[in-house]
């Protein structure tokens, strides 16, 4: 983003977001007109940066109005599948990255970070009639088999509310694939842990919206993600933004489930302890998930928050919500 700062304009954009009262602010028109003047109001944002940042608010205006009219599903269909050149899934030759450095074990594989020395395309530059990379670029390379690697390329390349993968590396050695991904900071845990003290129940459940609104994505593609826990919930420090990441779990949709884990999810920030933190036989705690046994809800805990909590983990998934609902429940 040139002659942008591109951290200090996402968080100017999150903020017009989360004081943005949906009591108050009822309708689309409103919502877009109550941002914009919390972005023209932002004395830390330069004359530049504020334009750009109303220019997004008028993307995001015009995609809403269009999921809400007659038709919207053909024409954000036909969106989806316009091919965009920072959408463009590539073979990485091993050689064009460095640096490249172990980072943890994950699930079934191991995880590296490294430097991608061209980095993924970026825009199309008319002038020169020729695509235009980033230059290097931060990336995380995960092994996976050929299934999670079609999934995750699938689905992040139509949904930006995954962890963007750019392209795959083929690993001669024993003929397994790479992905490569962007590189996130820190998962939902640790964020909140590191934020705990600071962080207001509006922004809670902001969070809470944006894991929602992902969830409801992925689901348009007819599957969910069986592994879904705050480890594979990322958060970009420059986007300001909360990703799933980790698919390599994806079956056909039983989406009553993922609302009760994205619950789950939810239920770790009020006191800053992951639910059951004191159990450690998985099979033990699972049983007794099955027979009803649910966290605790703290004190202070909003009331129409811990209703919908006990919406989500209802023991007849029938009677939990679906995406769609609990999105615009929170929205």
């Amino acid at each position: 983003m040139t002659k942008i700062r591109e951290k200090l304009f996402n968080i100017a954009i999150n903020k017009a977001y989360v004081l943005t009262d949906y009591n108050i602010q009822s309708t689309l028109d409103k919502q877009f007109e109550f941002r914009k003047q919390i972005i023209l109001a932002d004395k830390s944002l330069t004359k530049n940066e504020i334009s750009c940042a109303i220019n997004s608010l008028n993307k995001h205006f015009d995609y809403y109005k269009l999921l809400f009219t007659k038709g919207q599903k053909e024409f954000v269909k036909c969106q989806m599948e316009t091919l965009r050149s920072d959408y463009i899934v590539e073979w990485i030759p091993y050689d064009n990255l460095k640096n490249i450095k172990f980072l943890t074990k994950g699930g079934c594989s191991e995880i590296y970070t490294a430097v991608w020395i061209d980095g993924s395309y970026e825009e199309w530059d008319s002038k020169e009639k020729q695509l235009k990379r980033y230059g290097e670029q931060n990336v995380v390379l995960k092994k996976s088999w050929f299934e999670e690697g079609k999934s995750h390329l699938s689905i992040s390349k139509k949904y930006s509310q995954v962890v963007p993968c750019y392209g795959l590396i083929k690993d001669t050695s024993d003929g397994n694939y790479i992905l490569v991904m962007d590189h996130m900071d820190v998962n939902l845990r640790e964020y909140l842990q590191q934020n705990h003290n600071n962080l207001k129940w509006k922004e809670r459940i902001q969070i809470i919206r944006n894991i929602t609104f992902s969830l409801s994505e992925i689901h348009q593609e007819n599957v969910i993600h069986r592994d879904l826990h705050s480890g594979n919930i990322l958060f970009g420090t420059i986007s300001q933004l909360f990703k799933l990441s980790d698919f390599g779990f994806c079956r056909p949709a039983d989406k009553p489930l993922n609302i009760l884990a994205s619950c789950l999810c939810g239920k770790f920030h009020p006191d800053n302890q992951p639910p059951f933190i004191n159990f450690e036989n998985d099979c033990e705690l699972a049983l007794k998930i099955i027979n009803g046994m649910r966290p605790k809800i703290v004190s202070g805990t909003p009331l129409e928050y811990k209703e919908l909590m006990e919406r989500c983990w209802d023991a007849d998934p029938t009677k939990r919500p679906d995406t769609n609902t609990l999105f615009f429940i929170i929205e």
